[in-house]
């Protein structure tokens, strides 16, 4: 018994350390756990739309809210009451025109209001041309090229020309539509070659341009342009001009006519180029018919230094030609318009008087009964000198007066003479 007991008193100390042991081993350290950092947040990214291709009479706008341009819609420009017609008249036709800073829409007959092109394209352009309802600029890139661009209806660019204007003999006038109005004619010189030239085309529809002619400047022709004046492609027929600006000629004058048969690679002077005997220049324009090609040449010089005209009229289906002499002298005459039915021509012509005053006409030549026809004459205090644009389907002449670029109209009558815009015309739109 005893010994049980003392068993027992021994292990009871014994159970006793254990359990302190066991109650006071020191506790590793807690591992301190870290919270993942928290992932950045994503901005949420606002979508950002291309704005429509407004046409030219409309402007960019937002009915309600637009975040990035989403939901802009071109919306039509109010009409600008500044360019609406001094005075109506119906059968002119419809109009571009141009102030210091944009091209402007113009009804004559007040039918449409006008309006203010949103782009300003009339200060940076060289050439503003237009047909069919459309607008074309071209721009000088300032390396020799010109930018093509349709101006309206959608802007969008069409070509780059390499018209190579900064070498010599390059044109320095605008390019022409070819006959049926596909196309864009221009010509270039050969920057390897100083005398050779060739003729281009480019297509207003895809941008495509192509080599359609070249040749040779004769011996005397050094430095001068080839200018398209007209170009029939469907019958391979090029008139054209060797070209620079000589004194005594109009700036719409030209130095030389010629007539080409490009498929057959022949040219036909119609005015040869003669920089020793350059007196006045040439005039030349085709009727709206296709058929004719009317132009101007001259004799030699009177002592009072006035030249005798003839006018040309060649059948350009068979080369066929019948000539008229103007019946008076004088120091410049110019042909610049066809009728819109081909029967009748417009000309200009200009001298000194005795007393060293200049007298100016504006001549009507009818075709049918063969009646040459004065029917302006300006006189400085009251009719301004009017230079010709355009000869309407309605049978108005269109005209700018030399002063200060307003627009006039009149008959080719010489009657019912009326301002209808002081802005400058730049081209018929529609008819």
């Amino acid at each position: 018994m005893k010994d049980k007991t003392m068993k027992r008193l021994i292990a009871i100390p014994m159970l006793l350390a254990l359990m302190a042991c066991s109650l006071f081993v020191p506790t590793p350290p807690a591992i301190e756990t870290l919270s993942p950092l928290p992932l950045p947040t994503t901005p949420t990214s606002m979508a950002v739309c291309t704005p429509p291709a407004c046409r030219a009479n409309e402007t960019y706008s937002c009915p309600g809210n637009c975040p990035g341009g989403c939901g802009t819609v071109c919306a039509t420009v109010t009409p600008d009451a500044a360019v609406a017609p001094l005075a109506t008249v119906d059968g002119a036709g419809k109009w571009i025109a141009r102030n210091e800073e944009s091209l402007v829409y113009l009804d004559p007959s007040g039918a449409s209001p006008g309006f203010v092109f949103q782009q300003l394209y009339a200060p940076m352009t060289d050439f503003i041309l237009t047909r069919a309802g459309k607008i074309y600029s071209l721009t000088d890139t300032g390396n020799g090229s010109l930018t093509l661009d349709q101006a309206y209806p959608q802007e969008h660019w069409i070509a780059d020309l390499d018209t190579r204007r900064d070498v010599d003999g390059s044109p320095r006038i605008a390019l022409i539509f070819s006959a049926d109005g596909s196309s864009l004619v221009w010509s270039r010189a050969d920057e390897n070659d100083s005398m050779m030239r060739t003729l281009f085309v480019t297509s207003l529809e895809t941008g495509e341009s192509r080599e359609v002619w070249r040749t040779e400047l004769p011996s005397e022709a050094g430095g001068h342009a080839i200018v398209p004046i007209f170009y029939d492609e469907a019958r391979q027929i090029l008139v054209y001009a060797l070209h620079m600006f000589y004194s005594g000629m109009t700036l719409t004058q030209v130095a030389s006519l010629y007539l080409a048969d490009v498929a057959a690679d022949t040219i036909t002077p119609l005015w040869s180029l003669n920089p020793a005997e350059m007196n006045a220049g040439v005039s030349a324009a085709v009727s709206p018919d296709l058929s004719l090609l009317a132009y101007l040449t001259w004799d030699e010089p009177q002592a009072d230094f006035t030249l005798p005209w003839t006018l040309h009229l060649r059948d350009l289906s068979n080369g066929n030609e019948t000539t008229y002499p103007l019946k008076e002298t004088w120091e410049n005459a110019e042909v610049h318009l066809f009728s819109p039915d081909s029967n009748k021509l417009l000309f200009t012509t200009s001298r000194r008087t005795a007393n060293d005053d200049y007298q100016t006409e504006m001549l009507v030549f009818d075709l049918e009964t063969k009646e040459w026809n004065s029917i302006y004459t300006p006189n400085y205090d009251a009719k301004p000198y009017l230079n010709p644009r355009a000869w309407s389907g309605g049978d108005w002449l269109i005209l700018t007066n030399a002063d200060d670029n307003s627009t006039w109209v009149m008959r080719p009558d010489g009657s019912s003479l009326t301002q209808i815009t002081p802005l400058e015309w730049v081209g018929m739109f529609e008819e």
